[in-house]
């Protein structure tokens, strides 16, 4: 079987879809991966045919603008990233059908136009969509709206998000429209939210345990588990992060994903502070070593990346920006959380953390020395958080994401 992957975005966006890709690949199909040559270097090493999307656009300065992950400026960042790619964007999609027909196409839910091209071809349609805020249903206990935890807030979101989403619906329709009736598309209502629901068959690629399939979730829904790959091409493992693990306690872990690091302003020193005042060690992944903070204390380390998979599991909590991948990388290592939203569906991905009682939440706008240490020293002694976490990576990481939705890949196409 010849499957295309089509997604866009951060790391964070494609590495769910190399993992997919990757368990395709063992089960015997051709996997192509529709994607920016950005990100062509982990395609490569993941083993999977590479196609080029909108190669047109600057993806390096999309990704270190520094609106990107501030707040509601970075939904403007992305949805003029969408609009302004959309032309480019839409002519790869073409090409690729063209010269590489598939027999199925898996989408990121935010491929604009992706749907109504494969419909003309005759080419089935799986939508997959990383976050549930993604799905927008009216019995999601931590509905689209909610940024901030707890049951009135909850409430409020619930109130407000189905006259907020008609009315984002229209907003983004008059943005994106005319780029799609330009490519000769003609499916321009609910192009945004309805683009998150339509699939042949939709996918929800979390676990059910973050959050559990809702009466109105999209046709066909079928809620995977989370897809975990952090492979990154040229990077062994650091013999000096070894060292600094092996020789202690288990460190707080310190990472802003693989994109908002570049705009983390002092995240980091505030951090090895932390870690200072509490008398623990600390680990931070700065993306960059020109990052790290000058003179750090002897109890805090600091290197430019190492694989969530293998680091999280080994730290005493980890502190992250709360994008979907962390978030999953976190849940999986049974072990307690800070959740500090900055944009996007970071805010709601804190909520259901917070919900689940594995973690705590504080907002990057308000982040200081005394708030970071308060958070860090309860969740440090909070021992129902610490069983509630381990509890949860249990049941996390008996599932298999990737396995699960290449499952449901083949089930689809032989049904169909």
């Amino acid at each position: 079987m010849r499957v295309c992957l089509a997604t866009n975005g951060t790391h964070g966006d494609v590495n769910p879809f190399l993992a997919i890709g990757r368990e395709l690949r063992a089960r015997g199909h051709e996997v192509c991966v529709l994607v920016h040559p950005y990100f062509k270097s982990d395609v490569d090493h993941a083993g999977l045919g590479f196609y080029p999307l909108a190669p047109e656009v600057d993806m390096d300065a999309i990704i270190k603008d520094p609106d990107l992950f501030r707040g509601p400026h970075g939904t403007k960042t992305v949805f003029r990233w969408i609009r302004t790619s959309m032309p480019a964007g839409i002519a790869s999609f073409r090409a690729m059908l063209a010269e590489r027909r598939p027999e199925v196409l898996v989408s990121h839910c935010l491929m604009l136009g992706g749907r109504e091209l494969c419909a003309r071809e005759g080419i089935p349609f799986i939508n997959a969509s990383l976050a549930p805020c993604t799905w927008v249903a009216k019995d999601d206990p931590t509905p689209l709206l909610q940024q901030r935890p707890g049951r009135i807030h909850a409430a409020v979101a619930r109130v407000l998000t189905p006259p907020a989403r008609g009315l984002a619906g229209l907003v983004t329709d008059r943005l994106f429209a005319p780029g799609l009736r330009g490519a000769g598309l003609t499916e321009l209502r609910d192009i945004f939210f309805g683009s998150m629901r339509a699939g042949d068959l939709n996918l929800g690629l979390w676990s059910p345990h973050f959050r559990a399939p809702c009466a109105d979730d999209p046709p066909g829904a079928c809620i995977t588990g989370f897809a975990c790959y952090d492979g990154r091409p040229g990077v062994g493992p650091d013999p000096g992060l070894e060292r600094f693990l092996d020789a202690g306690e288990p460190p707080i872990v310190f990472a802003m994903g693989s994109a908002a690091h570049h705009t983390a302003g002092r995240f980091y020193e505030l951090a090895a502070g932390a870690c200072a005042r509490l008398g623990v060690r600390g680990l931070l992944l700065t993306g960059d070593p020109a990052r790290a903070p000058r003179g750090l204390p002897p109890t805090v380390a600091a290197c430019a990346y190492a694989p969530f998979s293998t680091l999280f599991p080994r730290a005493s909590l980890t502190v992250h920006h709360g994008g979907v991948g962390s978030v999953a990388q976190a849940l999986r290592a049974g072990r307690p959380m800070l959740v500090v939203p900055r944009a996007h569906d970071q805010f709601n991905n804190a909520a259901h953390a917070h919900r689940l009682g594995v973690g705590g939440v504080l907002r990057f706008t308000a982040l200081s020395a005394r708030r970071l240490v308060r958070s860090l020293d309860r969740l440090l002694s909070d021992a129902e958080i610490r069983r509630k976490a381990a509890e949860l990576g249990g049941l996390v990481r008996e599932e298999d994401g990737a396995r699960a939705a290449a499952e449901q890949v083949e089930a689809f196409v032989r049904k169909e």
